[in-house]
C-alpha cells in the first residue's frame, strides 16, 4: 500500500512539473495546444489534496505565481530557495529559481520596481548555491543581468566582486566583451564616463540585444559628457540599423526607436531650447528603452 503512495505522488509530480513547462513553452512561444492531463492537474493545483507533501505544494504554488500572478504563492517559494526551509535537489532549485526570476521580471515590466529588490536577492542566492552556473559556465546575458540588476539596486560593489569572482565561468570566446561591458555599466554607475567609453570600445556585438544595449549605454556617456555632435551621429546611425533589421520582436524595436529620438529631442533641448512637454511625452510612451534616465536627463 505504501508503494503505491508513493508511486501517486511521484506520477503527479511527474505531470505537474511538466504541466509547468508545457504551458511555460506555450506562453513564450505563442502556440496553442491541447495538453492531455490538464484537467486532472488543474484540480490538483486548486485543492488541498497532496498539500502535506512539501515537493507537491512547492511546484503546486510555482504554478500559481508563474500563471496565476500569485504573490503570496512567491513569498512561500522564497521561503523555499532563499531561506532554504526544505531541503531540495539541486536542479528543483535551479527550476524554482527560473520561475521566481521570471515572475519578478514580469512584476517590473509591469511597474512594480520594488521587484528589483526581489529579483537582485534570488540572484545573490543563485551565486551563492552555484543556481547560475550550467555545466560549470555562466552564459554570457546572465553575466550581464546581473551586473545589471545589481546596479538598479545601487549594489555596486557587489556588482564588482561579481565580476571579479565569476569572470572565469564565462566562456573563453566570450569573456573579454562581457567583462568590458559589465565594467561599462560599473563606470556609468560611477559617473566615470570617459572610461565607460573606454570598456564599450572593447565590446564586440554578438547578437542584436548586446548590439543595441551597448549604442544606448554609449549614448547615454556622451549625453553625460556634452558631447553632442557624437551623440547626435551615434543615434542617427542607430536608427538606420534599427530600419535594417527586419527579424527583430516590433515592440522591443519600437522601445529603442522611441529612445533614439527622444534622444535626438533631448540634444535639441540642451542645444536650443527648454520643452516644457517632453517630459510629459516620455512618460506618456508605454514602449521607450531608459524611460527613467529620459525623464530625469529632462527634468
Amino acid at each position: 500500500m505504501e508503494s503505491d503512495r508513493l508511486f501517486d505522488y511521484y506520477f503527479v509530480l511527474s505531470k505537474l512539473k511538466s504541466y509547468i513547462t508545457l504551458s511555460n513553452f506555450q506562453r513564450v512561444a505563442g502556440l496553442e495546444f491541447n495538453i492531455q492531463f490538464e484537467k486532472e492537474i488543474k484540480d490538483i493545483i486548486h485543492s488541498t489534496q497532496f498539500d502535506d507533501i512539501d515537493i507537491i505544494n512547492i511546484y503546486k504554488n510555482c504554478y500559481k505565481m508563474q500563471f496565476e500572478r500569485d504573490e503570496t504563492s512567491f513569498k512561500y517559494l522564497k521561503n523555499v530557495l532563499v531561506k532554504k526551509e526544505f531541503q531540495l535537489e539541486i536542479e528543483e532549485k535551479k527550476e524554482i529559481n527560473v520561475l521566481m526570476n521570471n515572475y519578478c521580471i514580469a512584476q517590473i515590466n509591469a511597474q512594480n520596481f520594488d521587484y528589483f529588490n526581489e529579483l537582485f536577492s534570488l540572484y545573490k542566492n543563485a551565486v551563492e548555491e552555484k543556481l547560475i552556473l550550467e555545466e560549470n559556465i555562466i552564459v554570457q546575458s546572465t553575466f550581464r543581468n546581473y551586473v545589471q540588476t545589481a546596479l538598479r539596486v545601487d549594489e555596486v560593489e557587489w556588482a564588482k566582486n561579481f565580476v571579479r569572482e565569476n569572470t572565469n565561468y564565462l566562456k573563453k570566446e566570450e569573456k573579454e566583451t562581457a567583462v568590458a561591458y559589465a565594467m561599462a555599466m560599473i563606470s556609468f554607475k560611477e559617473q566615470k564616463y570617459k572610461e565607460t567609453i573606454e570598456y564599450l570600445q572593447r565590446v564586440s556585438f554578438t547578437d542584436f540585444q548586446y548590439d543595441m544595449q551597448a549604442r544606448i549605454l554609449l549614448s547615454k556617456a556622451y549625453f553625460e559628457l556634452k558631447e553632442f555632435d557624437s551623440l547626435e551621429y551615434l543615434v542617427k546611425s542607430c536608427l538606420k540599423f534599427l530600419q535594417r533589421e527586419s527579424m527583430i520582436n516590433q515592440s522591443i524595436k519600437q522601445s529603442y526607436k522611441n529612445f533614439l529620438n527622444f534622444m535626438l529631442k533631448l540634444i535639441d533641448q540642451q542645444l536650443i531650447k527648454k520643452s516644457k512637454n517632453l517630459a510629459a511625452d516620455i512618460a506618456q510612451e508605454k514602449l521607450v528603452a531608459e524611460k527613467a534616465w529620459l525623464i530625469e536627463k529632462v527634468k
